[in-house]
């Protein structure tokens, strides 16, 4: 992954979120998310300010653990799609995340994602969903480097 599935994610952002931008966001929640719509989006805005395509490959960073920019680029393309699901949820927006880009923060971040519909899937992952035969996860961690 790379910087331009975290531009497809911000444009499946867009186009999720962008009609609703006349309503007053501050006073819901945010999914589950303790969080208000309007703090999750500002979060958004916080994962985008890095640098992935100036970044060698070779290069490490920390950010919730080891973190290489392939990993990098996922965790922030799985950001952008997780709190769009999350503010969604809060506007009472039916939305979910595209499949493509659900299967590839999958395959980069959870290796050992069970099978099904990458969208559904990636919600479970992250203790957002249900999935069938499956409790729901009350904590997950992805893998951010592939390699030390």
């Amino acid at each position: 992954m790379d910087s331009s599935d975290v531009r497809e994610a911000t444009a499946e952002l867009l186009r999720a979120l962008g009609p609703h931008t006349d309503r007053d966001w501050a006073p819901v929640s945010a999914g589950s998310l303790e969080w208000s719509c309007r703090t999750t989006a500002a979060h958004i805005a916080h994962d985008l300010l890095a640098a992935l395509d100036a970044s060698p490959a070779d290069a490490r960073a920390w950010h919730w653990g080891p973190c290489d920019p392939t990993g990098f680029a996922s965790m922030g393309t799985a950001e952008i799609l997780l709190h769009t699901h999350d503010i969604t949820r809060g506007l009472a927006v039916e939305w979910l995340p595209p499949g493509a880009l659900c299967r590839r923060v999958l395959d980069r971040l959870f290796p050992d994602a069970p099978d099904g519909d990458p969208a559904a899937v990636l919600l479970w992952c992250t203790g957002r969903g249900d999935l069938d035969g499956r409790e729901r996860r009350t904590s997950w961690t992805w893998r951010a480097a592939l390699s030390g």
